[in-house]
């Protein structure tokens, strides 16, 4: 099993509390794990070549971080420089290659990879690779601190300029470096660099959401509905969950009520007999129904 969080995000349509069988998932709404402020835990961390100055990476730039450069053709040094196609904006990562005595954007599967190692063992590791021909393919492998293969990835055929994004994951945080490079002889582009577990989503078609390949430990979970909904089940819209190893945690479930009155035009408030005109006859109506029934709490829905 994979440790992590699954869920659901749901409406009470009938206003008793209760998630009945067929009940509406609501999709893309905002999940995140978050501190006591509500703030989105820092779980997943990014490289990305736009955000450093042309040039050399080096191990002062990315603090719990190592990437260097593998193969005959390299000296270990790793830079970002401006491409075309970039996946992100304009930067990618470039390797030193050393019979050409310059920076090159492609890797290839034998004299140019990539290596990235991390201070502290993480559960994922995502890259973008561009297709750097009109076949090029790109593999990502993951290795624990043993040096043992524990997951792996590989692109379709990627023609040039096109984007796949490679992920390895683990059920514990046992990746300490990962290998990336063309495979089948091929070359390859390299672009954003993301590790560690997902800390924000959305929900699916049917409401669900998933944050797998978290570490033990506790975490808060929040929900933020689109839309006027009034979290009820639990009250505050979060709930406080223990994940243990190689468990997942399920049925961290989310119930919400609209906010908006049953007994109103939700299109337009002032157009009560919903006529799509505001006119005196909409007063009337409501005075004729006090004369009629009386005032009294209005609740619950329209009979």
């Amino acid at each position: 099993q994979v440790a992590g969080i699954n869920g659901f995000a749901w409406i009470d349509q009938n206003q008793n509390g209760l998630r009945d069988i067929g009940e509406d998932g609501q999709a893309f709404w905002d999940v995140q794990l978050v501190d006591a402020a509500g703030d989105i835990i820092d779980s997943r961390k990014t490289i990305e070549p736009d955000d450093y100055a042309n040039g050399q990476l080096t191990s002062e730039q990315l603090p719990g971080v190592t990437i260097r450069s593998l193969g005959i053709d390299t000296d270990g040094r790793v830079g970002v420089f401006p491409d075309a196609q970039a996946s992100t904006s304009n930067k990618i990562f470039h390797v030193y290659s050393s019979g050409a005595k310059s920076y090159l954007s492609n890797w290839n599967s034998s004299s140019r990879r990539l290596q990235v190692d991390f201070s502290n063992p993480t559960s994922e590791v995502s890259i973008d690779v561009i297709g750097a021909s009109s076949t090029s393919i790109g593999r990502i492998e993951a290795y624990n601190t043993a040096g043992q293969l524990v997951a792996r990835d590989t692109t379709a055929f990627l023609g040039s300029g096109q984007v796949e994004t490679l992920t390895v994951s683990r059920a514990s945080s046992d990746i300490a470096y990962v290998i990336v490079a063309g495979h089948m002889q091929t070359s390859i582009k390299l672009d954003f660099l993301r590790y560690g577990p997902q800390a924000q989503m959305t929900t699916g078609s049917h409401g669900e959401f998933a944050f797998p390949n978290l570490s033990p430990g506790e975490y808060t979970v929040q929900v933020t509905p689109v839309g006027s909904f009034l979290a009820f089940d639990p009250v505050n819209g979060r709930q406080t969950v223990t994940v243990s190893p190689n468990t997942a945690v399920s049925d961290v479930d989310f119930g919400f009520r609209p906010t908006t009155s049953e007994w109103q035009n939700p299109n337009n408030e002032n157009d009560v007999n919903d006529d799509s005109h505001v006119t005196p006859i909409d007063v009337l109506t409501i005075i004729n129904d006090l004369n009629t029934i009386g005032a009294r709490l209005l609740t619950g829905f329209v009979p």
